[in-house]
């Protein structure tokens, strides 16, 4: 892409379905911080293609600087609970465990994850059933023990009813949520 382009024009470009720029922009905003109100403001965008980009390029900065997003956290929230497209959503669900989050938007994030782990889209549940058990083993560190048996059980629950890639994604999480493993996607 022509670093004449900002943000938004480069998250523009291309059919929707197509990853573009997104992997390109995620490294420009890695290297130079002060981009990341631009890419956070074009998830807010109304083109599917733009903002399918841009919540697979906060994903990829998430993974190494989840610091940025700590302004944002009730945004991001707010977009994971209502924006229109699953696509979107499935991107966003790996970023909230890897902020800070106040024990509020811990707490409704923690419902939106249940809920999202209903979802009739699987790709979307299976997600959601990752960034939950992330969660709650995280709080489990704190604990909340009631919280952790009451997602173990669900984790358990769909492992055995679940399509074949969430009892994979069980299969995953099951050892972080019993205290055996660090991290489910090492």
């Amino acid at each position: 892409m022509p670093s004449s382009m900002n943000i938004a024009e480069q998250l523009t470009e291309g059919v929707w379905y197509a990853e573009g720029a997104a992997f390109d922009v995620a490294a420009a905003v890695l290297r130079k911080p002060a981009l990341f109100d631009e890419l956070f403001e074009c998830l807010l965008s109304k083109d599917r293609g733009t903002c399918k980009r841009a919540a697979m390029a906060l994903e990829a900065v998430s993974e190494k600087r989840p610091e940025l997003f700590e302004l944002y956290a009730d945004i991001l929230l707010t977009e994971l609970e209502n924006h229109w497209w699953w696509h979107v959503q499935f991107r966003l669900c790996p970023i909230v465990p890897r902020i800070k989050l106040t024990r509020h938007e811990f707490k409704r994030a923690i419902t939106l994850f249940q809920s999202l782990a209903e979802h009739p889209q699987n790709a979307l549940a299976v997600n959601a059933l990752g960034a939950l058990s992330e969660l709650v083993a995280r709080a489990n560190n704190e604990g909340d023990d009631e919280l952790r048996e009451e997602t173990l059980w669900l984790v358990e629950h769909k492992s055995r009813t679940g399509t074949k890639a969430m009892k994979a994604r069980c299969r995953q999480v099951l050892p972080l949520l019993r205290g055996k493993d660090t991290h489910w996607d090492k």
